[in-house]
């Protein structure tokens, strides 16, 4: 056994040992490789110079930019061989070096940078700058190549880019301001549609159907054999279905659904439109909802040559013009035509008053605005004359400008009988008005004038004087929100 037991410990030994010896070339060996693949020789200023540094990788929006030998790190200031950098890459930038100057001129969309070797400034646009690092020739030994090299940070920012060092990976990345705002921007949205080359910025349409729950985007040429080779890339699922349509006048037309009423907002890039779609609470910031009563088959008062239902839609028509010029407010309309499917009484499968009430009210709820708005005209025999206005003492919300119906009842009766100019009838409770009620949000119905009445009918035929009611009105919802 004591045999046995010697000659086993004897192997052991031999195979330590040559594992021992193996591992010792083996851990010699990738030292010499680290060596080797850190260590060379540059030549710069007229001396050779051992650099043992990893070389500096160069990445251009995101790709790795190919250079002969990458960048270099002097003095802890990245330098990067300019011609391949900024000319051979989606950086656009025009490339020349004046021999006779010996100077670098670089020109991009926004600045024309010219560096001179050597010295420790550049020119921006004409202005003379600091640099943290001249501009040099750098020669490597090995690969036997020259580059003129720039100090990264310096030369990207004069030329308009974005410069950012990754401490990690070694490297200098320069990123045009299109290509960050594209990369932002493709982070937080629902579609992306692809830009056709020959489009030019701004060039479409947006129309906003909520009431059918969709919203358009138009462009004015046929892009149909575009959209065929360029899908538009959906992301969330609050998108019920998108359709690529050509229109009659050879337009172009992209029909997005929606399984509720949405927000959105369309961002333009140089390469694509992008769309975010989400409540409309979380896309806009201010929002009102502006209910010209009755409609469809339900006229609502009339007399005097005035029918109801087509004079608040007139001031309602009125009152959009103001908000389609306001970017900061959100507008809905529970109708801007005399019928609106599911909404307007006799349209759809909507037969009577009360459900038009209902629609109305639960159009709001779903929207959930800071603001309700109902305009309608008053009739009741040839005396009774003026402005009137109501609110739900049922309705006790108050949005996040600490407003109430009150409030908004006396801002809008002020404003309203200061353009009608008849008597006052004041504010006043009425708790059995449903769009009042049962709207979660603070709630006025306007009773404009007294179509019964013939002087008021009269103020209600002028134009100027609707004109103008409707830009009190507006104005009284934009001061709401101060």
């Amino acid at each position: 056994m004591k045999y046995y037991s010697k000659r086993i410990v004897g192997k052991v030994r031999v195979i330590t040992i040559l594992c021992c010896f193996i591992l010792s070339i083996i851990a010699q060996g990738m030292t010499i490789i680290r060596a080797a693949s850190k260590e060379r020789v540059i030549r710069y200023n007229g001396k050779n110079h051992t650099y043992s540094k990893s070389a500096v990788r160069i990445g251009v929006n995101d790709k790795e930019a190919k250079t002969p030998f990458g960048g270099v790190i002097i003095d802890d200031i990245a330098l990067i061989p300019a011609k391949y950098v900024f000319t051979m890459s989606e950086l656009n930038t025009s490339y020349c070096f004046d021999t006779k100057k010996q100077q670098v001129i670089l020109e991009s969309e926004e600045h024309q940078v010219e560096i001179p070797l050597n010295k420790e400034y550049m020119y921006v646009d004409g202005k003379k700058k600091k640099l943290e690092k001249p501009a040099m020739k750098v020669y490597d030994v090995q690969m036997k190549k020259t580059s003129i090299m720039l100090p990264a940070r310096n030369v990207s920012n004069a030329l308009g880019f974005v410069y950012k060092w990754n401490d990690s990976s070694v490297s200098s990345n320069i990123y045009t301001k299109d290509y960050l705002e594209e990369t932002d921007v493709s982070k937080n949205y629902t579609l992306k549609i692809s830009k056709p080359n020959d489009m030019e910025e701004g060039a479409y349409e947006v129309y906003d159907n909520y009431w059918e729950k969709e919203f358009i985007i138009s462009f004015q040429e046929d892009y149909m054999e575009f959209f065929e080779e360029n899908p538009i890339e959906q992301k969330k699922d609050n998108i019920k279905s998108v359709t690529v349509k050509e229109g009659k006048n050879g337009e172009t037309k992209i029909l997005i659904k929606t399984s509720k009423i949405q927000g959105f907002e369309v961002t333009e890039t140089k390469n694509a439109l992008y769309i975010k779609t989400d409540t409309p609470q979380k896309i806009y910031d201010k929002i009102v909802v502006i209910d010209p009563g009755h409609g469809g088959s339900e006229p609502g008062a009339k007399g005097n040559s005035i029918v109801e239902k087509d004079k608040v839609l007139e001031i309602a028509r009125y009152i959009k013009q103001h908000f389609d010029d306001n970017q900061e407010i959100k507008a809905y309309f529970t109708r801007l035509d005399n019928s609106v499917t599911g909404m307007t009484a006799g349209s759809g499968k909507i037969k009577n008053s009360q459900m038009s009430l209902a629609a109305r009210y639960n159009f709001a709820n779903e929207i959930n605005p800071d603001l309700f708005i109902s305009i309608h005209i008053n009739s009741f025999g040839s005396s009774p004359n003026g402005t009137e206005t109501y609110y739900s003492s049922k309705n006790t919300s108050k949005n996040d400008w600490g407003m109430t119906s009150k409030e908004l009842a006396n801002r809008m009766q002020s404003a309203v009988q200061e353009v009608i100019g008849r008597q006052n009838r004041g504010v006043k409770v009425n708790s059995n008005l449903a769009v009042l009620t049962h709207t979660n949000t603070p709630a006025a119905l306007l009773e404009i004038a007294f179509l019964s009445n013939k002087v008021d009918s009269e103020i209600l035929k002028d134009e100027y004087k609707m004109k103008e009611l409707s830009e009190a009105i507006y104005t009284t919802i934009v001061e709401a929100f101060d």
